[in-house]
């Protein structure tokens, strides 16, 4: 599976680079115009596009791919280097031709602070019947409000069930966790810490909160 990277996702590198990759996944926002990106045999594509984003404002599309970033050929350039060069410049306009469907665009960003989408939902229907899915891909800081939102929206189309997907979570924040698991459950014991003996650390009760 090729490697997404660019202005949603930071490249692994060394350790402490990939600490501070890490630091900003579970943080929720970061500077940049909002999208990601990954090499292909067309060269730089866009492999999605965050909502609400400069680069969902300024009319970039998935699939969309990279010619020139102010005038520099995409093919001197490797995709993590790309990517620096987006989240770094000094003023941050970036000014991007990009291919779409055999006809080229020029694309003008301003760089923002972008909030990282972890949460992702889907319906699908068995048997005459609805069921919610939300994937959730880290426990950010932004995590269980975009959690509350999917959920609710869910909640609408009339769901009879839900599945939750962390088997690809990255972790993060215990706090986000307590938050989600507390919109599920009703009152009484979230969380249980223990140690490496099974003695009781600590433990997260909700009260007066009505499960789903």
């Amino acid at each position: 599976t090729p490697r997404q990277t660019g202005a949603g996702v930071v490249p692994e590198r060394a350790d402490s680079d990939a600490a501070a990759s890490f630091d900003e996944l579970v943080s929720g926002k970061y500077e940049g115009i909002g999208c990601t990106i990954q090499k292909s045999s067309l060269g730089v594509v866009v492999a999605s596009v965050f909502e609400n984003s400069p680069s969902f404002k300024a009319g970039l599309l998935e699939g969309d791919i990279i010619i020139t970033v102010d005038g520099k050929d995409e093919k001197e350039m490797t995709v993590d280097e790309l990517s620096t060069y987006i989240k770094t410049k000094s003023n941050g306009k970036i000014d991007m031709v990009v291919l779409r469907e055999g006809e080229e665009k020029t694309i003008n960003l301003v760089r923002d602070i972008v909030e990282t989408p972890v949460v992702e939902s889907f319906i699908y229907e068995k048997n005459g019947k609805k069921i919610g899915y939300l994937d959730i891909s880290i426990f950010s800081s932004v995590a269980d409000e975009q959690f509350k939102q999917k959920l609710s929206e869910l909640e609408k189309d009339d769901i009879s069930g839900l599945v939750i997907d962390v088997r690809s979570n990255n972790g993060g924040y215990l706090t986000t966790v307590t938050e989600i698991a507390s919109e599920l459950l009703s009152k009484g014991n979230v969380i249980n810490l223990y140690d490496e003996d099974i003695e009781l650390l600590d433990d997260t009760i909700i009260e007066n909160r009505q499960g789903i």
